[in-house]
């Protein structure tokens, strides 16, 4: 006797269709990309991934648990499902487009026993008409407030921009090799410190969301932060995955070093599969969200330096900067001078300078950690880099 059973969308399977194979949108509009499971069913218990050909773990959108989940910062606040899922209506909406943004997506759905995937293609409506521009400038933040930037398209035809600069990021012109500034050298190498000295730092638990363990128990090398379960951290979107620390800085200098993985880790220089996958580290202003997930960019009052696997390391402005580095490291220097309103970073392992924000202004400013939410690795904070030697 043969019983068949009918589990309906699970085992049938679906098919994703995209209705149209390209779309066409301008400059800095919004467009919407159309995508839904065939026959019509309720998308709300599957996954919906939408990415770009060569970005399935980096993903325009994810979908899974009945929630969005943290995307790519490039697309961090742009990005939406509009459809209504209970219908099968996934279709994708993508605000203030830029010319990266032209191309090819990917829509995938997945249950627990089957997937289908379609494409579509994403052309700027004027893309003729359109210049892009590089340009790189060493600016000090004395010579004046504000920054222009000019283009002659023709003789006929000129424009021009003014921005504010607001988290500007400095870069050394050296090599990585370059020693640090003497300031910077005496915080990373002697007890002293000519900076205001950071006697110590500790975070405060009462920052840091549920999906994150604090550990400190009051011993300089016991302070740090891990996030022990990551599948269960994806479902917090609302949530920053960082803590800050219980101190606070309004004048002064102040230097203190955080530890990224543990001993033994690091492999010829390459990160094994047990490394960090993702962190983020720097300082935030008294009154910057606390909860919400709002882009963790100047703007918001917040400036940090982030790791990210498969997209490197980089400052949060908007858009964001990559920071080039000839290997990852181990240990990283934090130098923030309150009198000249910059926020410096530093490769302790080779002591040398990575990158500097300008124009970090707020009435108090306090340090955050995030050791991420793609692994359980623990990261260190210590007072000073010094420190870090004997972690």
């Amino acid at each position: 006797m043969c019983v068949v059973i009918n589990l309906g969308l699970e085992s049938d399977g679906f098919a994703v269709q995209t209705p149209e194979k390209s779309v066409s949108a301008q400059y800095g509009a919004s467009v919407t990309l159309p995508c839904g499971i065939s026959p019509a069913a309720s998308a709300v218990d599957l996954e919906v991934r939408w990415h770009r050909p060569d970005g399935f773990n980096t993903p325009v959108l994810f979908y899974r648990n009945k929630a969005v989940q943290p995307v790519d910062p490039q697309y961090r606040g742009r990005v939406s499902l509009i459809g209504q899922l209970e219908k099968g209506n996934v279709s994708l909406r993508l605000e203030n487009l830029t010319l990266a943004d032209r191309g090819e997506y990917m829509c995938y759905i997945k249950s627990s026993l089957w997937y289908d995937k379609a494409s579509m293609v994403l052309s700027m409506a004027d893309d003729a008409g359109l210049v892009g521009v590089s340009s790189w400038l060493l600016y000090s933040s004395s010579e004046s407030e504000w920054l222009s930037c000019s283009v002659g398209v023709s003789d006929q035809e000129r424009r021009e921009g003014r921005i504010l600069p607001r988290g500007l990021i400095q870069f050394s012109v050296a090599s990585e090799s370059t020693p640090l500034p003497e300031r910077a050298e005496k915080c990373m190498n002697t007890e002293s410190v000519i900076t205001t000295p950071v006697k110590g730092i500790s975070l405060n638990r009462e920052t840091a969301p549920d999906f994150l363990e604090v550990k400190d128990d009051g011993k300089k090398k016991n302070t740090g932060v891990r996030c022990p379960d990551p599948l269960r951290a994806q479902g917090h979107v609302n949530r920053f995955p960082h803590v800050l620390c219980k101190e606070s800085f309004c004048s002064g200098q102040h230097c203190w070093g955080v530890k990224l993985w543990a001993e033994g880790l690091m492999k010829n220089d390459h990160i094994s599969s047990h490394d960090k996958q993702s962190w983020y580290v720097g300082v935030c202003s008294d009154t910057a969200e606390r909860i919400h997930g709002v882009p963790l960019t100047p703007q918001n009052d917040f400036w940090v330096l982030q790791y990210e696997k498969g997209h490197g390391l980089f400052a949060n402005t908007d858009p964001p900067t990559p920071v080039q580095v000839a290997t990852l490291f181990k240990r990283l220097g934090v130098f923030l001078d309150c009198d000249k309103h910059t926020l410096s970073f530093y490769n302790v392992d080779t002591k040398s300078h990575l990158c500097t924000f300008e124009n970090v202004r707020a009435a108090n400013l306090i340090p955050l950690i995030s050791p991420g939410v793609r692994d359980s690795e623990l990261m260190k904070i210590r007072a000073d880099s010094v420190e870090l030697e004997d972690m």
